[in-house]
């Protein structure tokens, strides 16, 4: 897929931002063999302007829109999905838990942000869905070029999801830790 993305930035004390970027994914995922699935992506982002600080092409006259040129590995993941809701996904993946509030891929970034993560889904029941992550790796929207482009962690994330008449309701615990975050 590709997507033409604008971003205008209006800042006190520096000069308006103004991005234009395109990015493009590429990807294929293999079909099911005993529930088991590969799928490979590569994203690369353009930058058709730059007039804007992008957090690593040293224009730090203008305000941040963070969409740095990158062509990067996006997700490279073995999957294998069972009877009754049974997930299971090892490698780099998209995560994205309830609104993304906390743990999401950042997706109006044209970088998504991505995990080296082993994550298990489990639905005992119609009504009820277990969640549990591990997370090894961050790969945030900066790129590699960014110090903070990447984190690595000792992440696990468990969370509860039960169907009622009322609506989702949702219980969850993040257990964070970031080795190199600022």
């Amino acid at each position: 897929d590709a997507r033409l993305r604008y971003e205008s930035v209006s800042q006190d004390g520096l000069e308006d931002a103004s991005a234009l970027t395109l990015r493009t994914r590429l990807g294929y995922e293999t079909p099911a063999w005993h529930g088991f699935r590969v799928l490979g992506e590569v994203e690369g982002v353009g930058q058709l302007t730059d007039d804007f600080n992008d957090t690593v092409n040293g224009s730090t006259a203008y305000a941040i829109v963070a969409e740095p040129e990158a062509f990067e590995l996006n997700r490279l993941q073995v999957s294998w999905s069972g009877a009754h809701g049974r997930r299971a996904v090892l490698g780099r993946q998209r995560i994205v838990l309830n609104n993304a509030r906390f743990v999401g891929n950042v997706g109006f970034r044209q970088n998504e942000q991505t995990f080296d993560a082993a994550k298990v889904v489990s639905k005992p029941t119609k009504e009820v869905s277990l969640t549990y992550a591990s997370l090894d790796r961050v790969h945030r929207i900066f790129g590699d070029d960014d110090p903070q482009g990447e984190w690595n962690s000792d992440s696990h994330l468990f969370q509860a999801d039960v169907k009622t008449k009322a609506g989702v309701l949702t219980g969850y615990s993040y257990l964070m830790a970031f080795k190199n975050a600022a």
